[in-house]
């Protein structure tokens, strides 16, 4: 019969226990993070490859991914944020009626629209939801020049009035979870929308972007959709507290 030493050396601490199990969490977490990353990925390369066939060889414009979609989040049921960039062609509504079509067709949301970069940055300046899609613009098809001025213009324009900006950004994140509630108790939740971790690392990943160009938003400490930072910090402290 074991001694009651035996069954005291065998016995996993209480500490030790609630460690191990943050640490569980925490790595199934990764996991699914990594599982619907690779999700995201593959659809969004599939869109990429399903718009350059629908413009085709079209010259004098480009098809911009914005938002979320520029950031490569194209997760099932997400909307389609398209902007068709020009160079004054009188023609462009029919070329871009070449491209929206099929999309509604299909079925995919789509929220799209057709500008000039004069016209896309004068947009941005006066709107601060526009301005931070375009903070995420990202290349699909088409004359790549477009892109690149719109980006250019769109990140000196957010780092010219970033002082007015923040304000501006902080306000809008705290109005929008006021509206639409906490995560924590919907049945439905808008993650990108809460005031929470995830809302601040939405916000804070749109100014990194801005700030540090070509840098990923997990460099603004975030570690947005992935399960860590923020929020894996605080499972860690959970699992220290217990100890």
């Amino acid at each position: 019969m074991p001694s009651l030493d035996d069954a005291e050396a065998t016995r996993t601490p209480r500490g030790a226990s609630a460690s191990n199990s943050a640490e569980s969490v925490e790595t199934a977490a990764e996991s699914s993070a990594r599982d619907l990353s690779a999700l995201r990925a593959e659809r969004t390369a599939q869109a990429d490859a399903w718009l350059r066939e629908l413009l085709g060889g079209a010259d004098g414009v480009a098809l911009v991914a914005v938002g979320g979609y520029g950031r490569g989040e194209l997760g099932p049921g997400s909307d389609l944020d398209v902007m068709m960039l020009h160079d004054g062609r009188s023609d462009v509504v029919q070329i871009a009626d070449q491209v929206w079509y099929p999309i509604w067709d299909a079925g995919w949301q789509l929220d799209h629209s057709v500008r000039t970069v004069a016209d896309a940055v004068s947009v941005a300046n006066a709107d601060m939801k526009a301005a931070l899609g375009m903070l995420h613009a990202r290349h699909i098809a088409g004359v790549p020049d477009l892109t690149a001025r719109l980006r250019e213009h769109a990140f000196g324009q957010w780092r010219s009035r970033a002082s007015k900006r923040l304000p501006e950004l902080h306000d809008m994140v705290r109005e929008r979870a006021e509206r639409l509630g906490e995560v924590a108790f919907l049945l439905e939740p808008a993650l990108g929308h809460d005031h929470g971790v995830l809302g601040i690392a939405v916000a804070r990943c749109h100014h990194q972007r801005c700030v540090r160009p070509g840098r990923e938003c997990r460099d603004a400490g975030t570690e947005r959709g992935s399960g860590r930072g923020l929020g894996a910090r605080r499972r860690r402290g959970l699992g220290r507290r217990r100890r």
